[in-house]
């Protein structure tokens, strides 16, 4: 007799790769402005997740992520938008 399958499902998009040093750089810079490290994680773990389901723009986040409630696409549509403010800040 098997184990049963514990994996999660499969994301209906495909994944996009995380850029780990801009993670890490975006991750200080969260870090100096003032948001715990704790906080700056999870900012990027959010960030991972959307890439995961091949979300990289604010507008996809509904499509990407149906399931999630209304604040939770909310926060990962914040996410997705401070990555960009950080992205243009150079």
């Amino acid at each position: 007799m098997s184990a049963p399958d514990t994996r999660r499902p499969t994301p209906a998009r495909s994944g996009l790769p995380v850029d780990e040093e801009e993670m890490r750089r975006w991750m200080r810079r969260l870090v100096a402005l003032g948001y715990q490290e704790s906080t700056a994680r999870n900012w990027v773990s959010r960030i991972r997740i959307a890439c995961a389901h091949g979300v990289t723009d604010e507008a996809e986040v509904d499509a990407g992520f149906p399931s999630y409630t209304s604040e939770s696409r909310s926060v990962m549509r914040a996410a997705i938008r401070m990555l960009d403010e950080f992205r243009r800040s150079g």
